[in-house]
């Protein structure tokens, strides 16, 4: 009998029946929170939020007179047990190393999206200890017959056997009058764990 009026007084506190949400945005401080790819986000710029246009996208800032634009995307891998922190090491190894990888990116981006990128680099680092892969460029973006510069900064990280990337996108033109504070959105990612 004890043990059954324990369980029933544990329900509230555990839950019972209950759904549980794997995301939520907090109003202050902005910081978005998705419990199933275990990564959270503070946007700090004021920016519009929403959950962007990709099938793929379960986040985006943008602020909506420039066009910057900041998101996230996940996509389940086909392995489901994947070393994340060896996975880059391995990737590239089979691609035959960085540049034949840096090689069949372009490729793709010209192939599938119409954009031929510009002083692209790509790198492995680590944000808060996590592997990430970093690409890097710029392509000239056409529009109505109006032509300028877009950067392009993606980092992709392994988490929970789905390829999260944080792509931002902004006028070349701004990024380079302040790299510091499109920079910085990138330090407001965190890993939950």
């Amino acid at each position: 009998m004890k043990k059954l009026l324990l369980i029933l007084l544990c329900l509230p506190i555990i839950g019972f029946g209950q759904n549980v949400s794997i995301q939520t945005l907090s109003k202050k401080p902005r910081v978005y929170l998705n419990s199933q790819y275990d990564i959270a986000y503070q946007e700090t710029k004021g920016w519009e939020i929403d959950d962007g246009i990709s099938k793929l996208t379960i986040y985006r800032a943008y602020q909506p007179d420039t066009g910057f634009t900041f998101s996230i995307n996940a996509m389940k891998l086909p392995i489901n047990d994947i070393d994340a922190h060896n996975f880059y090491d391995i990737m590239l190894k089979e691609f035959g190393g960085i540049e034949n990888f840096k090689a069949k990116m372009i490729e793709k981006s010209v192939n599938e999206t119409y954009k031929k990128p510009l002083d692209y680099s790509i790198e492995k680092s680590y944000l808060k200890n996590f592997p990430v892969l970093i690409t890097n460029f710029k392509y000239l973006h056409k529009d109505l017959g109006n032509e300028y510069e877009v950067r392009d900064i993606t980092l992709q990280v392994i988490r929970n056997s789905h390829l999260i990337t944080f792509t931002l996108m902004v006028s070349e033109r701004f990024y380079k009058l302040d790299t510091y504070y499109f920079d910085d959105i990138f330090r407001h990612i965190y890993f939950i764990y």
